[in-house]
């Protein structure tokens, strides 16, 4: 069903979810990149639904002209924030949305806190110290306004949540990595968290529930966010 689902996602690209939601957009860019990340499994699960969904992202075009790539983050703290720092400087990426394994229901996360849990990651190693970033701000919270953004896709019949916090492990880790990133090498660029339920195959249901929000939310936040030149010119 999520390879159904996939050619549908270019069918949106070319109707535009706007057809769905009550969308204003800015003026379509050319050659922009919008980079989603997922995570690799973790600990002894064979699969992360994160990843599982994001990858089925990689080479989209959006209907506003933007491009989709897609990165694999490892579940390593000494690793996966250089990974995604390259990543940016590579690609230049006009948006961020990262996705994450949750728990429960798709939840759009408006802070990244400055603390790391005492967890072992794929190396069986802990992070390096309880601060993400000495000296680096406590939170860093998404721009986005997420109530909005939950009440859009409520009339299209998704449903998503907001959360406070993204946790204390590679999820919050990487989350505020990439805001502190950003803010310091590309402060125009806009950032969004997401975490998502675990599935148990590629085949369960709840991956297309998934695919769908992530499409939803993609364009919605796409559309929120100015082309680079518009940015620019108002500089």
């Amino acid at each position: 069903m999520f390879r159904a689902f996939c050619k549908q996602c270019l069918i949106w690209g070319a109707v535009g979810l706007s057809s769905m939601l009550s969308i204003t957009r800015a003026e379509p860019p050319s050659e922009e990149i919008i980079l989603m990340t997922g995570f690799e499994p973790f600990g002894e699960k064979s699969l992360n639904s994160s990843w599982e969904a994001v990858r089925q992202f990689d080479g989209l075009e959006l209907e506003d002209g933007r491009k989709i790539v897609t990165l694999q983050l490892p579940v390593v703290w000494e690793t996966a924030a250089g990974i995604l720092q390259q990543a940016i400087d590579s690609y230049d990426p006009v948006l961020v949305l990262s996705v994450g394994q949750g728990r429960e229901g798709i939840k759009l996360e408006q802070n990244a806190h400055n603390e790391n849990g005492e967890i072992l990651d794929n190396t069986g190693k802990l992070p390096a110290s309880e601060v993400i970033i000495s000296g680096a701000p406590e939170v860093y919270s998404t721009s986005f306004d997420l109530e909005a953004i939950v009440a859009e896709l409520a009339s299209a019949n998704i449903t998503v949540y907001t959360s406070e916090s993204a946790g204390r492990y590679l999820c919050n880790f990487i989350s505020y990595h990439a805001y502190d990133y950003l803010a310091r090498v590309k402060p125009e660029t806009r950032m969004l968290f997401v975490h998502v339920p675990p599935i148990l195959s590629i085949e369960d249901a709840e991956l297309d529930e998934i695919l769908t929000a992530l499409d939803a939310i993609v364009r919605r936040i796409s559309a929120e966010t100015p082309a680079v030149d518009a940015v620019s010119a108002g500089d």
